[in-house]
């Protein structure tokens, strides 16, 4: 290897360090990594790659399969049933997808893009992966799920809903 080679390849592991830290900041803000330190999110950061999006494209689709999950890293985007409901709105430090990764389930809304976004996207493999490896990161995203899971379950109950 010559000293091209090499400064290209220190180059490009220092950008990915780079990229990984700026997702791990920006994912501290998501409900879903709240209670997860900078180290467990540096790694999270790591396994993640960056699409982006026009306004008006469709990022996930309600019924598909949840390969993947994301988070809004510039932009906003709008999470929205078939029938044209909109659920809420997501802007920079925003999760989608992570419902139906981790569930394994089809896909509960769509997700499309309000202005140009980017997203950090990681898959169902390699997210599993990840939390399997490290019983701190395992933890804390199952508890938030369960929450999340309860307060959506809960969500048209009427005796939940408060008067």
């Amino acid at each position: 290897m010559d000293v091209i080679d090499t400064w290209f390849q220190v180059q490009a592991t220092s950008a990915r360090k780079s990229a990984a830290a700026v997702i791990s900041n920006i994912c501290k803000g998501g409900a879903l990594f709240k209670e997860i330190d900078h180290v467990h999110l540096d790694k999270l950061g790591e396994l993640m790659r960056t699409q982006s999006y026009t306004a008006g494209e469709v990022i996930i689709r309600q019924g598909e399969k949840g390969e993947s999950m994301f988070v809004i890293l510039e932009g906003t985007a709008s999470a929205y049933l078939t029938d044209g409901i909109v659920l809420e709105q997501l802007t920079p430090g925003d999760i989608g997808g992570e419902m139906s990764l981790l569930a394994d389930n089809l896909r509960n809304a769509s997700v499309r893009a309000n202005t140009a976004v980017k997203v950090g996207i990681i898959t169902r493999e390699r997210f599993l992966n990840l939390i399997a490896a490290d019983s701190v990161l395992h933890d804390a995203v199952w508890r938030s799920f369960a929450a999340r899971a309860f307060n959506l379950g809960i969500h048209d109950q009427p005796e939940w809903v408060a008067a």
